[in-house]
């Protein structure tokens, strides 16, 4: 990331030494700029992007980690697959405008593991910690 900022910061100069010493030709010094602001524009949206990808990683690791932790019976015999693809359908439906009630009836239904069964007490717990994560 440090090496993107080093990136922009050196287009940026160089591009206004260029503006400084082109005053014999105006529009190339503007074009300059405009490319170096083009450039440094699509640097920080990427990073950006990266940023938001790395951070929602962390939600999603941190709910596995936390449903791990919690409900062990429940993750016994799920792989972190398993426990992302309960998180996700979970957001899903979140999204979707589902009533909060009925995404934790099924969540009784989805998280059930072997003959562990999620009391609605933990499947209320689990709609909780995904609906963080979803966020």
């Amino acid at each position: 990331m440090m090496l993107r900022k080093i990136a922009v910061t050196s287009t940026l100069s160089l591009a206004l030494v260029l503006a400084g010493c082109s005053s014999d030709d105006q529009s190339d010094a503007n074009q300059s700029l405009d490319n170096a602001a083009s450039s440094a524009s699509s640097v920080a949206a990427s990073v950006g992007e990266q940023a938001g990808n790395l951070f929602d990683d962390a939600k999603v690791t941190a709910f596995v980690v936390a449903f791990r932790a919690q409900f062990g019976a429940l993750a016994e015999n799920r792989d972190d697959n398993a426990i992302k693809s309960l998180l996700t359908s979970t957001c899903t439906e979140i999204a979707g405008g589902t009533d909060e009630s009925a995404v934790v009836a099924q969540l009784e239904i989805e998280a059930a593991s072997d003959d562990a069964k999620p009391s609605t007490e933990q499947a209320q717990r689990i709609y909780d910690q995904a609906k963080l994560a979803c966020n």
